[in-house]
């Protein structure tokens, strides 16, 4: 299975290691124009920077000219600096009870080809965003999350590894973030033959960042290439923690609240329920419109008894009700629908009850299990499946490429 490799990575000074780094998943230009106005080590500097008027006069040869300028400021004064010898990481992130572990490394870029298995289609646009950042920084800030069936091996190492005070700690987004250094030529080789050993390495979370190191290596395909290799982040399957998304919807399409009813009733079994909770029946979800609350069973003959983790509740209510029914049929585009994280439940029914939305779907999560035999399959789930964690704060560990 996958090929990885230590790096001499770049990090944030034990004097910085609390002001660096930052999670960025959901942060809008204005917000993180604010953090790094309030921060001037922020990580924000090396993505979002605001250039200055001697930087160039086109927009985008300004903005990287100004992320070369900080990284160099940035090493100079020692805010962040280079390892003199390559390393893997051990990161652990424990926040609210929950504890993540896994093994930091660069992985080749040629496994993404076949040997690491994908569940999300990617789009272009953000693709090519995310191409162009690498392309034209040689940043690569932000790890791609990979996850592999349980490996005692693997475990024992970490566990190993981790029995010692950190290389680096921090605070971020109420987590705490330990990181320890393996370096040691015996260690390093030992993990690499475990990772090389896995039967299976799936994409958890970072498709678009995956992709597009795959595409920036279709192209850079010499030995010396500079996108040769990405961070990732290696976490046990049994620890990868999924939320789902609920979805708000706009309007019915045309269709009153008893025609909606009437068409469901084809593919589900409806029962009307006094609130919507997570312990519903697997396979199910909830409608929520008018201020009435829906269980919806799925009937068997829409069921795919031959890939039962086919029969996740998104592509279920995607084939049967949101695309043949509604309309939406390309809801990674389509303004009528919007996504809302699943602990935001009372938010979504607010939005109804507001009139802001006609209607709601109230989903939960598909288990790791089933995203693992999707890939397998090679099929993907429809966009917003899942929300998965751990997340990873931009800039603990950066591989210039």
């Amino acid at each position: 299975m996958p090929n990885i490799a230590p790096f001499r990575w770049i990090h944030p000074s034990s004097s910085f290691i609390q002001k660096v780094p930052v999670y960025i998943e959901n942060m809008s230009l204005e917000e993180a124009k604010v953090q790094r106005s309030n921060n001037d080590y922020s990580f924000l500097h090396l993505l979002t920077p605001e250039p200055d008027e001697e930087d160039g006069k086109d927009p985008k040869e300004a903005v990287f000219g100004k992320i070369a300028k900080n990284l160099a400021a940035f090493l100079a004064s020692e805010v962040m600096v280079e390892e003199a010898e390559p390393a893997l990481y051990i990161i652990e992130i424990s926040r609210g009870g929950k504890s993540f572990k896994g093994i930091w490394a660069l992985t080749a870029s040629s496994e993404l080809e076949t040997k690491i298995l994908k569940h999300e289609r990617v789009q272009p646009e953000r693709k090519e965003h995310i191409e162009s950042y690498l392309l034209n920084s040689g940043i690569d800030g932000n790890p791609v999350l990979l996850t592999y069936p349980q490996s005692q091996i693997l475990m024992e190492m970490m566990n190993e590894f981790s029995g010692v005070d950190p290389h680096l700690r921090f605070q971020a987004e109420d987590a705490d973030h330990r990181l320890w250094r393996v370096s040691a030529a015996t260690e390093v080789a030992a993990v690499v033959a475990a990772i090389a050993a896995l039967p299976a390495v799936y994409i958890a979370d970072g498709h678009h960042r995956a992709a597009a190191f795959q595409s920036l290596f279709k192209q850079d395909r010499g030995v010396d290439g500079r996108f040769r290799y990405f961070s990732s982040v290696y976490i046990p399957s049994s620890s990868v923690h999924l939320k789902s998304y609920h979805r708000l919807i706009k309007d019915l399409n045309g269709l009153s609240l008893q025609e909606v009813l009437q068409a469901i009733k084809r593919s589900f079994h409806i029962n009307q329920i006094t609130q919507s909770s997570d312990t519903r029946i697997s396979g199910s979800f909830d409608f929520y419109c008018q201020g009435m609350f829906f269980n919806l069973i799925p009937k068997d003959h829409i069921l795919n008894h031959k890939n039962p983790a086919a029969d996740i509740t998104v592509r279920l209510l995607h084939d049967s009700i949101l695309a043949p029914l509604l309309k939406i049929t390309n809801p990674t585009e389509d303004s009528r629908i919007r996504y809302v994280e699943q602990d935001a439940i009372a938010a979504v029914i607010g939005a109804v009850d507001r009139n802001e939305y006609e209607a709601a779907f109230l989903l939960n999560p598909p288990s790791i299990e089933q995203v693992m035999a999707l890939a397998d399959a090679d099929e993907v789930m429809p966009p917003k499946s899942t929300y998965i964690e751990p997340k990873f704060p931009a800039g603990a560990l950066v591989h210039l490429c």
